[in-house]
Parts: structure tokens; sequence; C-alpha cells
């Protein structure tokens, strides 16, 4: 394994990095305004206590704790891949809750 992957595949680097995710992220949630669509949807649901699917893209992945506007806790899908496990670990910082969800490799 080349350094460079063995540095950024360390946990206290992985960690770090994720902090620092976490305050960009704030920081772009402080400074720009977010256009929630169809909010009627959701809002049926948590009122009557009913689990639905909320599905989001990549790139706004780590928005979702900005929307969700429930006190129901919120379980996220994460990949068992490197990128799933740092977003992982991003969402702990939101206080997300994730299920890592791991390939069959024995197929």
């Amino acid at each position: 394994m080349k350094i460079k992957k063995k540095i950024i595949k360390n946990f206290f680097v992985q960690h770090f990095l994720a902090f620092i995710t976490f305050l960009y992220i704030k920081l772009v949630s402080a400074t720009s305004v977010i256009v929630e669509k169809n909010t009627h949807n959701p809002e049926y649901y948590w009122n009557n206590n009913k689990p639905f699917i909320l599905a989001f893209w990549h790139s706004q992945l780590m928005m979702i704790s900005f929307c969700w506007k429930s006190n129901t806790k919120i379980n996220i899908l994460a990949s068992g891949h490197s990128d799933g496990r740092f977003g992982a670990i991003v969402g702990n910082y939101f206080k997300l809750l994730q299920v890592i969800v791991m390939e069959d490799l024995e197929q």
C-alpha cells in the first residue's frame, strides 16, 4: 500500500479530516440558503409517526441534518467502502445514525 493511502486510511487522520469537513459544512450552511421543496410529504409521516425513506443525492448527503425537521432519529445507509465510512464519520458529528452496508465478497 502506498504511503498516501496509508496516511488517508489512518483512524486519526480520517477523524481529523471528518472534523474539518464538519466545520466546512457548518460554514456552508450558515452562509447559504437551503430551499426545501415538497415538505408536506415528510411532514405527513412525521405527524403520524410513520416511517419513510428520504433520498438524497451524494452531493447533498451531508445536508440531511439541516432538512430533518423531526425529533425522530434518522438512520442513513453508508457504504462499507472507504468513502462511505468517511461519510459515516462526518455524519456522527451531525448526530446521524449510520447503518453500514457491507458487500458480500463471496458470491
